[in-house]
């Protein structure tokens, strides 16, 4: 099992502009999501050589609440040309009482785009709008990339 960092980021409000391709997340992209989820962590050090049918699986119980309620309001996807080629996915963690962010993925030829930055910006904005003050995250220790963008985005490693 791999050691994860918690991280917390207390939410404000900061205008953003608009997104081309973007939307917020739908039940019925769950398949699109998982293959998606699949593409974007494959070869990296979330990887675990799951199968595309487990990347669907997982995704489908992440939308059914293996982590929290979903909040769909606050979930995005980015499409170009009809394609998923980016997704932040937030739930309500119940144990810490804030919502959570489950999912962000890229498909690797959109990588180095900010592409989840920008949908996990476009989710915390709802969150704020919402009513929510803070949000947490779990981060893979040694996944410094995804890491540094948490702490650029605000997250701070809790202890």
């Amino acid at each position: 099992m791999r050691l994860r960092h918690h991280m917390v980021k207390k939410l404000i409000a900061e205008p953003l502009g608009p997104l081309h391709g973007v939307r917020v997340l739908q039940s019925a992209d769950a398949i699109a999501l998982g293959e998606l989820m699949h593409e974007g962590y494959f070869g990296t050090m979330d990887y675990d050589d799951e199968t595309v049918a487990q990347s669907i699986e997982e995704v489908k119980a992440t939308l059914a609440g293996k982590y929290g309620t979903l909040l769909p309001t606050a979930s995005y996807v980015a499409m170009d040309k009809g394609k998923m080629i980016s997704a932040a996915v937030f739930v309500f963690f119940e144990k810490n009482k804030m919502p959570l962010l489950a999912f962000t993925m890229t498909h690797p030829d959109y990588k180095g785009k900010r592409w989840s930055q920008h949908l996990v910006k476009l989710g915390l904005q709802a969150l704020k709008t919402q009513g929510y003050d803070e949000c947490c995250l779990y981060v893979t220790e040694g996944n410094q990339p995804a890491q540094s963008i948490y702490e650029k985005l605000g997250f701070k490693k809790l202890p």
